[in-house]
């Protein structure tokens, strides 16, 4: 069988946190009441995260000088030429002014889509700060090389993740040094191959960028999206700025040895549920907590931070279930009977895993007794509603292993409730590469959100 080849990224970076040229050529900004033309370079920003930026020389400055917001307001920005297909500059242009009487500007260009008519059959996309996934699913590159290919089918969509071609050459700097780079690009059509419109592809780049962040433990974000026609031509593009984070070496449930493969098993599980919009806000809520949580620093934050996607998940899991008779008895339960009652229904372990020893210690002491969902909320409780002395206050090493619980349990608790049933990394565990577990419920338990 032959190999096929990879996707080919539409936009280049030529080093980690590099900007990425965008256009050049002639705009009409709206400054309030000003209007101007000028020719631009629009790029996007990658070193203190994603935003779009356009430079330009205008005959008078834009603003008062002694006004201290003008460098932060948003002109809008439109361009004057529109051809049909997008435009594709390979390198930083340099604009010079035209005379010595014009003012230069650099601002922020807010959100730019550059639309023509018609429909698309591809969207590719272009993802910041993702880790390598191996899949066995090989692809090859322009130079010979290869490595492993992402995809997934869910509904009426196929998904192909593959390694961005200059980012592959990049990766060491970016994990030695931190920063922002294009590592990987992702393309997005019809499984059946028929033609979309564009706007049609915000709607999956947005569950797959919750689902990113979910598996990468960071804002791991598809950003610049480009619309391809049949016949391969660009013609579309949305430059909208998005969040994402620095590289940092985040822990998450995905075990590098086996990765791939568990994204595949779980993309399409979870754009199953993102269909509801019910299900899509509670997806988007707890990755949004979830990275956040996922950031010890410092750990007693995260430790508050991990609670809050758990007690999302007890009400819109647990709760519907009849485990409390009404809102009031759910209501006045404590919170770690509630974790309980989601993780009985969820086939989650309550037991305090081995590896948490100094959690253990805690639990026991004073004849407690206390399991996982008590050390754990137990902890918190202590955090937000600390008692006096403080030198009752437990120890860090125990913050440590009660914040290793509490993200655990999101990830677990979010895998059980979709119906996943492929392998994972357990962070109460050794966290070596290659050490990735079955998760605990039968693989026959299937969805459990409605």
């Amino acid at each position: 069988m032959a190999i096929p080849q990879a996707v080919e990224p539409f936009y280049r970076q030529l080093g980690v946190d590099r900007p990425v040229p965008l256009y050049r050529g002639p705009i009409t900004a709206t400054h309030g009441q000003q209007v101007t033309s000028a020719r631009a370079v629009i790029r996007a920003d990658l070193r203190a995260g994603f935003d779009v930026s356009a430079t330009y020389f205008t005959p008078v400055d834009l603003g008062s000088p002694g006004d201290p917001f003008r460098f932060h307001r948003l002109p809008d920005i439109s361009l004057d030429a529109h051809p049909r297909a997008v435009p594709r500059p390979t390198t930083i242009p340099r604009l010079r002014p035209p005379t010595a009487a014009h003012s230069e500007h650099k601002r922020r260009a807010g959100n730019l889509i550059w639309h023509s008519d018609g429909q698309v059959s591809r969207v590719v996309a272009h993802i910041v700060n993702f880790p390598d996934a191996p899949t066995g699913r090989p692809v090859r590159y322009p130079d010979g090389s290869g490595a492993d290919r992402i995809y997934a089918v869910a509904g009426d969509w196929a998904v192909t993740i593959d390694a961005h071609a200059d980012g592959r050459r990049l990766t060491d700097q970016l994990t030695e040094g931190g920063g922002f780079l294009l590592t990987h690009v992702v393309a997005v059509e019809r499984e059946d191959g028929r033609s979309f419109d564009f706007a049609e592809s915000s709607h999956v780049l947005e569950a797959l960028t919750m689902f990113l962040w979910f598996v990468a433990g960071r804002r791991v974000t598809p950003i610049l999206p480009v619309g391809f026609a049949t016949d391969g031509t660009p013609v579309a593009a949305d430059w909208g700025e998005r969040a994402v984070d620095r590289w940092r070496p985040a822990v998450s449930w995905i075990d590098p040895v086996h990765g791939g493969a568990d994204v595949e098993h779980l993309l399409p599980l979870w754009l199953a549920c993102w269909e509801d919009p019910h299900w899509r806000e509670v997806l988007t809520l707890t990755a949004h907590y979830y990275v956040s949580a996922n950031h010890p620093n410092p750990v007693q934050a995260a430790i508050a931070l991990a609670q809050i996607p758990l007690e999302l998940l007890c009400w819109t899991v647990a709760f519907p279930l009849r485990y409390w008779p009404d809102e009031d008895a759910y209501r006045t339960d404590t919170a770690a009977a509630r974790l309980r009652k989601l993780l009985a229904r969820l086939g989650i372990a309550t037991a305090i895993p081995p590896h948490l020893t100094r959690l253990a210690d805690l639990a026991n002491r004073d004849g407690r007794g206390w399991d996982g969902p008590a050390a754990f909320t137990g902890t918190r409780n202590q955090i937000i509603h600390p008692t006096r002395p403080s030198s009752k206050r437990v120890d860090f090493q125990t913050d440590i292993e009660a914040w290793r619980l509490g993200v655990m349990y999101v990830e677990l608790a979010v895998l059980s409730m979709l119906g996943y049933a492929g392998r994972y990394l357990a962070r109460t565990g050794e966290q070596q590469a290659g050490a990735g577990v079955q998760v605990p419920w039968p693989a026959s338990q299937g969805r459990r959100w409605t």
